[in-house]
């Protein structure tokens, strides 16, 4: 009976850790679980790891700071434009690309909303 008792208030406990993980960026539920079986372990381990919306946001200012200007670009090169243009325009189309690729990211993370995320693109592609 008291296994049973201490198996049912480890399970409430689990939820500290995971928590703590979830606002770091990990996942809740891998956390929780290892808060159950390991409850002093997973609460010292989990103020020990990284916090990966820090690094996320750090990515997202990157949009959000007033001398970010989005790169407009033209989907098809013309044809009298010198190599060195061609490679110009190459490097921008990959930059804006990574930009749209990390703002889905931050997306897919739930660190800004479908709407932020939407504004963000029109203002990366110029539309």
């Amino acid at each position: 009976m008291d296994l049973l008792t201490g198996i049912i208030l480890a399970i409430p406990l689990g939820l500290i850790p995971a928590f703590i993980a979830k606002k770091k960026g990990h996942s809740f539920g891998l956390w929780w679980f290892y808060g159950w079986a390991l409850f002093i372990v997973a609460i010292i381990h989990v103020m020990f790891i990284e916090d990966k919306t820090v690094a996320q946001n750090n990515n997202f200012s990157n949009f959000s700071s007033p001398s970010y200007t989005p790169v407009q670009h033209s989907t098809v090169p013309s044809q009298n434009q010198p190599p060195a243009a061609h490679n110009d325009q190459d490097a921008k189309m990959s930059n804006t690309a990574e930009e749209l690729r990390a703002l889905k990211e931050l997306l897919d993370s739930e660190i800004i909303t479908q709407e932020e995320f939407e504004i963000k693109k029109k203002q990366i592609l110029k539309l």
